[in-house]
C-alpha cells in the first residue's frame, strides 16, 4: 500500500508547493499548467514502479484508476488553493 500512495502524496505536495511558490509571480493558467506537468510526472513515475515491481496484472489495471482519480483530486486541490491564494493576496 505504500508504494501506491507514496507518488501521489509526493505529487500532492510537490504541486501545491509550487503552486504557492509560482502564485505572484505568474498567471493561473501558467500555474495550473505547471502543477498538471508536476502531477503528471509523479504519477507517471509511480506507474512505471507500480508496473515493475507487481506481477499482476488486474493490480496494474486498479492502480492506474487510483492514479487517474487522484490526479483529477489533486489538480482541484491545487486550483482551490491558487485560488484561496490569490484571493487573499489581491485583498491585502
Amino acid at each position: 500500500m505504500f508504494k501506491l500512495a507514496l507518488p501521489v502524496v509526493l505529487s500532492l505536495l510537490f504541486s501545491l508547493f509550487y503552486s504557492i511558490k509560482l502564485n505572484n509571480n505568474q498567471k493561473f493558467s501558467t500555474i495550473i499548467s505547471i502543477a498538471k506537468v508536476i502531477n503528471i510526472v509523479c504519477l507517471l513515475i509511480g506507474t512505471v514502479w507500480w508496473w515493475v515491481t507487481e506481477p499482476d496484472g488486474l493490480g496494474q489495471v486498479i492502480q492506474i484508476i487510483i492514479y487517474a482519480i487522484c490526479f483529477g483530486f489533486i489538480l482541484l486541490t491545487n486550483i482551490t488553493a491558487i485560488l484561496v491564494a490569490k484571493k487573499r493576496g489581491k485583498t491585502k
